[in-house]
């Protein structure tokens, strides 16, 4: 089980909670949601920016410009994709590896999946 608090991450795992930081990768800051993808694989959406854990290490992920994601929302779909919300920033998604990001008009949702436009 994750958890997130004010300026830190736990997990309690077989009987044990245990902090989670720096010595993982993991800058210090509150985390704002997780997810589990179809791999396995956890991901945070925190305050300094998007994280992926593999194996045992949290490994940042860049949006394409090589910029920190500032998310507030994470959520996988039944085909894997990964969707990402942001205040501000509109829609991302990380599918088969490749980041999408889409910046839409509040009112407008998001048809088509996460797939590049042409």
């Amino acid at each position: 089980i994750w958890l997130a608090g004010d300026r830190s991450v736990s997990v309690f795992e077989a009987g044990e909670m245990r902090g989670v930081g720096p010595e993982q990768g993991l800058p210090a800051g509150s985390g704002l949601a997780f997810a589990e993808d179809k791999a396995g694989a956890i991901w945070l959406a925190q305050e300094r920016g998007v994280f992926r854990l593999d194996g045992n290490r949290w490994t940042e992920v860049f949006d394409n410009q090589g910029r920190s994601l500032r998310m507030s929302g994470l959520r996988v779909d039944s085909d894997g994709t990964l969707w990402m919300a942001s205040i501000n920033a509109g829609l991302s998604c990380w599918h088969d590896g490749h980041l999408l990001q889409r910046r839409l008009p509040p009112e407008l949702p998001m048809h088509g999946g996460c797939a590049p436009t042409n």
